[in-house]
């Protein structure tokens, strides 16, 4: 029996410059660390899960804040304020309960370019005010030779 296609990722990749993003300083600013774990919570489910999106749920809200050690309600609000602040696509969220962002669905791209998994899309994104800037960076490789002292066999 073959092993079960996984639809979500291993990993994901995570800008380091993050902290310095106004966005997630307003995150920040109103509700300190539990926005942040909050926010990277929902990153970990969305991109663990389905790759690119998650369903907000009732329960979505309560394992969210279990495993964080908040309340239900705080997470709600927190959710509430990510989506206000753009942190997540107004739009999704409101007419169809999913939590997912231009961001998110991007990185998601990139990750999955030989795979044959696609975002759905009547929850595609086109674009929105800037789309994330990639970087090529090339890196120069010399071989270090390896020098290995001489040494007689003792008889």
């Amino acid at each position: 029996m073959s092993r079960p296609i996984k639809k979500g990722l291993s990993y994901f990749p995570l800008d380091t410059d993050i902290l310095s993003d106004r966005k997630t300083r307003r995150l920040f600013q109103n509700y300190g660390c539990e926005g942040f774990s909050t926010y990277m919570a929902i990153l970990c489910e969305a991109y663990g899960t389905t790759g690119y999106y998650v369903r907000y749920t009732d329960d979505f809200c309560f394992d969210i804040g279990f495993t964080l050690n908040l309340k239900e309600e705080r997470v709600r609000e927190i959710i509430g304020f990510c989506v206000e602040i753009r942190l997540f696509n107004r739009d999704l969220f409101a007419r169809q309960g999913i939590l997912t962002s231009f961001g998110i669905q991007s990185r998601y791209r990139e990750i999955n370019k030989r795979s044959i998994s696609r975002i759905s899309p009547e929850w595609e994104i086109r674009e929105e005010t800037a789309p994330i800037p990639t970087v090529e960076i090339s890196v120069p490789v010399t071989e270090t030779p390896v020098f290995a002292p001489e040494t007689s066999p003792k008889g």
